[in-house]
């Protein structure tokens, strides 16, 4: 059976539109366990790489796969630009 991981990368890459109307792959390409002090157990810690021709940029996200959505990929996006 499948885990988060390998189920996140079967989805494939998602399109990102930025400002200047270039489109991007977007895809999870690490998954880490961060173990910190909490009840709740260890957190996840996503690497997800944003791609245009050969152009790489990479940032973190720390949390499940909701990272697709929209106004995420907006503030994401922002993030690896810097």
């Amino acid at each position: 059976m499948p885990g988060p991981l390998s189920r996140a990368r079967s989805e494939g890459p998602v399109e990102y539109r930025d400002r200047h109307g270039r489109v991007w792959y977007v895809s999870q390409v690490a998954q880490l366990k961060i173990v910190t002090p909490s009840i709740d157990g260890p957190n996840r810690f996503l690497v997800i790489r944003f791609e245009h021709e050969g152009e790489k940029r990479f940032v973190r996200w720390l949390g499940g796969d909701e990272w697709r959505g929209k106004q995420l990929l907006h503030r994401l996006f922002a993030e690896a630009e810097v």
